[in-house]
């Protein structure tokens, strides 16, 4: 698979990456929950158990340019992803192609129509990548691990 956001992890160190995503996410929703910053709370609930919702809800993020909460549905290693602004971005079809206790990879296939701003990395039209998510060791949570064309 050819990828285009982003290397892949070593199945070893996800775990402790997970961990630091969660703990890291969990801690700055009490600090904007605490300091009357309604942002976080605005965000609908995730079943983080179901890697299906993990994915629809990190295309909700996408679409409306909601980069902390797309960033919160994958590893860190796309912690410094840029922003790629979507006026209009539509889930075409999405299918699991493979699945294991720990690991899922679904093919999707969406529309998008780009905004302003991006770094062009993307261009409007029709896309089928794959996507890649893994159960953090110690938690019930998924998060996408790699994805890309291909």
């Amino acid at each position: 698979m050819v990828t285009n956001r982003g290397a892949r992890e070593s199945r070893t160190a996800l775990g402790v990456v997970c961990g630091r995503l969660l703990v890291g996410s969990a801690a700055l929703v009490m600090v904007l929950l605490f300091s009357g910053c309604g942002a976080a709370a605005t965000r609908p609930p995730v079943d983080r158990t179901n890697p299906e919702s993990v994915l629809r809800a990190y295309f909700k993020a996408w679409q409306t340019g909601d980069w902390e909460g797309e960033r919160s549905f994958m590893t860190s290693d796309y912690a410094t992803l840029a922003p790629e602004p979507a006026t209009s971005l539509e889930i075409v079809s999405l299918r699991l192609v493979s699945s294991t206790p720990t690991h899922r990879t679904y093919a999707v296939v969406f529309n998008i129509q780009m905004g302003d701003g991006g770094t062009g990395s993307i261009s409007s039209g029709r896309y089928g990548w794959t996507y890649e998510l893994t159960l953090c060791r110690g938690s019930s949570s998924w998060l996408i691990d790699n994805y890309g064309s291909g």
